[in-house]
């Protein structure tokens, strides 16, 4: 299995950085999801600039997100990174504990004639 760092990307290949934000009042209140990202980075050096910009580290993810592939088999796929926060923009002194789904994969992009979504015109 190849990991992030051995992972030569094609020409038409990107790391797509997806996070789903969600929020709670505590530890233990009802999760709702508030924003998203998606991002995508051409080197691995610029994914890890991304990380670091909206952390102040790169997260370690002591908490793995799975899907199971065909066969059933379990494949990590993400981690989850939790921590409390607060909007600061607006002199709001209330707090939630966030917690951010952070999905890396690999995209394929391809290029896409959108006049064919016109029908041509």
């Amino acid at each position: 299995m190849q990991t992030l760092k051995t992972i030569a990307l094609l020409d038409n290949q990107r790391f797509k950085l997806r996070i789903d934000m969600t929020a709670r009042n505590n530890t233990q209140g009802e999760i709702t999801k508030f924003d998203d990202f998606t991002g995508y980075y051409k080197a691995l050096g610029d994914l890890k600039t991304a990380l670091t910009e909206r952390y102040g580290k790169l997260p370690r993810g002591k908490h793995k997100i799975y899907i199971d592939d065909q066969n059933g088999k379990a494949i990590e796929i993400g981690i989850l990174y939790s921590f409390w926060n607060a909007d600061y923009s607006h002199a709001s002194l209330k707090k939630w504990f966030q917690t951010d789904w952070i999905v890396i994969s690999i995209q394929t992009i391809e290029h896409f004639d959108y006049s064919q979504l016109l029908g041509g015109e």
